[in-house]
Formats: C-alpha cells, structure tokens, sequence
C-alpha cells in the first residue's frame, strides 16, 4: 500500500513541478512584452503612435506661396497632412520618449511639406520635424532642402526654432497619461535654412502643439511587470513543491531497492 501512495504521490509532484517550472518560464516573458501599438523608445517612457504635432511653420509664408504673385503649391506626404486653416499635422515615429521626472524627451515625427513655386523657381521640402523638450524650453529641428532650386534634393538636419513652454495639460487613464503642450510661442534660429527661409531668423514662428502618452508600467519601473518580482514569486512555488518532493522522492527509492 505505501508503494502504492509513493509512486503515486511521486508522480503528482513531478507533474506540478513542471508545470510550474515551465510556466515560471514563459509567464515573464508573456507578461512583459511591450504592446504593439507603442513605439518604445527607452525603459522610462513609451510613445504611443496616436500622437502629433501640429504647426504651420509661418502664416505669412504660407500666403506668399499659394498666393496668385507666386502661384505655388503646398504637398504634404509620408504622414503629413494640411489641416483646415492651412497648418501642418505630423504623425509620431518610433523612438519618441518623454521622462517625467526630468521632464526632457525627444518626440520623433514623420511627414514631408513641400512648397514649391514655377514661377518663381523654387521647390523646397521640410521633413520629419523633431522636439527636444527640456524644461519650459522645446526645439524643433527638421530635414530642411540645401537648396531652393528644384533640381536640388539634398537635405539637411538643421534646428529651426525655439520655443518657450507652459506645464503640458495632464490627462489620465487607468494605463497612461498624455501630456499636451499648446500654442507655444517661439522664435526662429539663424541656422535656418535654405536662403529663401533664412530671413525669417529671429521672427517669431507660428504657435506649436503636441502632445505625448506615456504608459504607466513603464514610467513606474518598480512594478511587478516591470521589476520581474511576478517570476521571483513562481520560482519560490517550484523551490517550495522541489523542496516537498525530496522526502518522498527518497522514500521512493528506499521502497524500491
């Protein structure tokens, strides 16, 4: 009869061994994979992809281009669009992030405005506009045309303006919170490019907004998902039911020799 219980109290101990070993295994994993919709750009923050920026980069250019003087035209593509009252909206890229603590981040955009004119004989591009937040103080830099004439693509990184920021408007979920910064006021930089656009350095920009979601697991690294402590309690159940099987697993082998 004991032989009986052993063997069968052995093989009920074994089996929830592995189970439980292999669950430890795969669980943390499973628990900890990033969603697909967010694009993670450090272990402090993560961007989800909803967020934009808005800008129309100056009214007055905006005017000069498409008025009937200079006949021009204005495309956006590759994420960009044109808003109704003729500003720009750029879609978030991956690798966009915001600390909170620090409160610095870089927020990422995708898009092309191309401004170009026949008659006048220009055809110049921005492209995928980045944010340097630090503090009350955010600039944006772009991929700016080398160039004004249409035969020309090259491009170049350049910071184009600055721009003084307010406390972004906080709005909460039970999974992130999104932080907005609107109508910032700023100025353009003398490494503005190309000539046609470089007189506007030191004239004040078109208002800026934008906004950023940050995920709560990820701003809180000493939760269990983030910390791992979830694998390091089922790791103390198989150490425990390990522990409880060496007795009867000994009895086993005495009973069987």
């Amino acid at each position: 009869m004991s032989h009986k219980f052993s063997r069968r109290a052995f093989a009920v101990l074994t089996a929830a061994a592995i189970s439980t070993s292999a669950f430890a295994t795969t669980a943390p994993s499973a628990i900890a994979e990033p969603v697909s919709n967010v694009a993670t750009a450090d272990d402090s923050s993560v961007a989800t992809s909803e967020n934009s920026l808005d800008w129309g980069f100056k009214a007055s250019w905006r005017t000069y281009v498409t008025g009937p003087w200079t006949g021009g035209t204005v495309d956006a593509t590759g994420g960009a669009t044109v808003n109704e009252d003729g500003t720009y909206n750029f879609t978030l890229g991956t690798g966009s992030n915001y600390d909170v603590d620090t409160e610095k981040g870089q927020l990422n955009y995708e898009g092309t405005v191309a401004f170009a004119s026949d008659a006048h004989g220009f055809n110049i591009t921005l492209s995928n506009p980045q944010i340097t937040v630090e503090g009350d103080t955010a600039t944006l830099s772009a991929e700016l045309s080398d160039n004004a004439a249409p035969e020309e693509t090259s491009t170049t990184r350049v910071d184009v303006a600055e721009f003084e920021l307010t406390a972004p408007e906080v709005s909460e979920t039970d999974a992130d919170i999104t932080y907005t910064w609107t109508d910032a006021s700023g100025t353009f930089l003398e490494t503005l490019q190309p000539e046609e656009l470089s007189r506007y350095a030191g004239q004040e920009a078109d208002a800026l907004s934008f906004s950023i979601t940050v995920d709560k697991a990820s701003e809180n690294p000493s939760d269990d998902v983030a910390t791992g402590s979830s694998s390091s309690f089922l790791s103390t159940i198989l150490n425990f039911l390990q522990q409880l099987a060496s007795p009867l697993l000994k009895l086993f082998g005495s009973l069987s020799s």
